[in-house]
């Protein structure tokens, strides 16, 4: 919710600290700078970030065109640029975890207790292409692919094995998977009622971005209209898990907009926002049709946004 800070019209920097900054730089640049770089000249004549922005050797008040603390507020609260938590870190560090999945469930869950017992904490499954696109292990579209990219999960006893000895309650597990995404959830969310958890408590996010698939990665199985559906329906059943008809703070079965996959096919990182917006927008829509209420629909939805060198 947009909130407004008070004194948003206020400058933070003011014109008398701006001046001095460039009087700064200007010196520095004819002293410290210029000595510098006749013993070391610097590797470029010029640097660009990702998005291919000019970037400055330095940064000083002397930038800050406007600085109006409106501008800048503070952490959890409108425009959010110091933060969407309020006490962002010092509540909670973010997840860390390594994508891992390979061979037999039994092989990819020793894995997982190796990277716990080193400190993640929490999980990523990569899941072989047979998992991805549908196919059992022993189908004849299977051959040589099964357990190469990715852990092979055909059966509810392969996601009990997969997570054996693993408590659901307290770790954090995302899912890379789009065209399968619904069938592997209720697998694990099987697995989780089989323990006696509860579904609400459980933390993590599945893909459920089918969009991203036929923009890049090209892992879909069915047309375009039927596949939004499904990723509808996912949302919906989602919030039928929940008896008050909302999806629970902690039961994250986000849709995550990931602009990555696309970056790696070659587009420019503005075109990959521009296009991950839109995506996201025109999967928003559809979610207004499932039984949850509209804002907290918004509020479970991850948008992720890589930069990579060209």
């Amino acid at each position: 919710m947009k909130t407004t800070a008070s004194g948003e019209g206020i400058r933070v920097i003011g014109d008398e600290a701006r001046r001095r900054a460039a009087e700064d730089l200007a010196d520095w640049e004819r002293r410290e700078l210029a000595s510098s770089i006749a013993r070391q000249p610097e590797r470029a004549p010029e640097f660009r970030s990702a998005s291919g922005i000019p970037l400055h050797r330095t940064y000083t008040p002397a930038e800050a065109k406007a600085g109006l603390w409106g501008e800048i507020g503070l952490p959890g609260r409108y425009p959010f640029t110091r933060g969407p938590y309020p006490t962002m870190f010092r509540g909670r560090l973010w997840t860390m975890r390594q994508i891992a999945g390979y061979g037999t469930p039994e092989d990819t869950n020793e894995r997982f207790k190796y990277l716990i017992a080193e400190g993640q904490t929490g999980l990523s499954v990569d899941f072989d292409m047979p998992t991805l696109m549908g196919y059992d292990s022993d189908d004849d579209m299977s051959s040589g692919e099964v357990g190469r990219e990715g852990v092979a999960v055909d059966v509810l006893d392969d996601m009990e094995a997969l997570f054996a000895g693993i408590d659901l309650e307290k770790t954090s597990v995302s899912m890379t998977i789009n065209p399968t995404a619904w069938i592997l959830l209720a697998m694990y969310v099987s697995v989780a009622q089989g323990r006696g958890n509860d579904p609400r408590t459980l933390s993590g996010t599945i893909q459920n971005d089918i969009l991203k698939e036929y923009v890049a990665q090209k892992e879909w199985i069915y047309p375009i209209r039927p596949s939004m559906r499904i990723v509808r329906d996912t949302i919906g059943g989602r919030c039928e898990c929940d008896p008050g008809g909302r999806v629970h703070a902690r039961q994250r079965d986000r849709l995550r907009r990931r602009g990555g996959p696309r970056r790696r096919a070659g587009r420019r990182f503005r075109a990959q926002a521009c296009v991950l917006l839109h995506r996201a927008a025109r999967l928003l829509r559809g979610d207004r049709e499932v039984p949850c209420r509209p804002a907290r629909v918004g509020e479970d939805h991850e948008g992720a946004l890589r930069g990579y060198p060209r």
